[in-house]
């Protein structure tokens, strides 16, 4: 054989060895970029659960917040609406009847804790009222 031969025949052996060990790089690297492609995906699929999550929570904390908001205006409506129904009437009232039982229906409305003592109180200037003959507004609020 000559040299030239033995030179190119070393030559590929060193370039057909060299190529295999890039391939055998890049097989590695391809391995690695999968793995980390799977890591990745994973740790995706753990923040989506999260923030299907969050955001069920949130939904459920905002209504309870709107639920409580309207449940405050209402209370506060309702409220308003039966001091200003019962001021109208006792107002109505007022001229026609002693000055203790004004005082009176003011303190037992002062003092009411439940539904009987408010509709004690609307059955007493009902009866008040029919004594003397007043007819009364309605109630703003039954």
């Amino acid at each position: 054989m000559d040299y030239l031969s033995i030179y190119s025949s070393e030559k590929y052996s060193k370039l057909n060895k060299s190529l295999i060990k890039r391939r055998h790089e890049k097989s590695n690297d391809i391995n690695k970029i999968k793995t980390e492609l799977e890591n990745i995906e994973n740790k995706l699929d753990k923040i989506k659960t999260r923030l299907k999550w969050s955001i069920r929570v949130s939904w459920i904390i905002n209504i309870l917040i709107i639920m409580t908001a309207i449940h405050l205006i209402f209370s506060a409506y309702a409220d308003l609406q039966l001091n200003t129904s019962f001021n109208q009437r006792l107002n109505v009232l007022a001229p026609y009847i002693e000055e203790h039982d004004v005082k009176v229906l003011k303190s037992k409305w002062a003092l009411m804790q439940n539904r009987a003592d408010f509709e004690e109180i609307n059955n007493y200037m009902e009866t008040l009222a029919i004594n003397k003959e007043i007819v009364l507004p309605k109630k703003l609020l039954e």
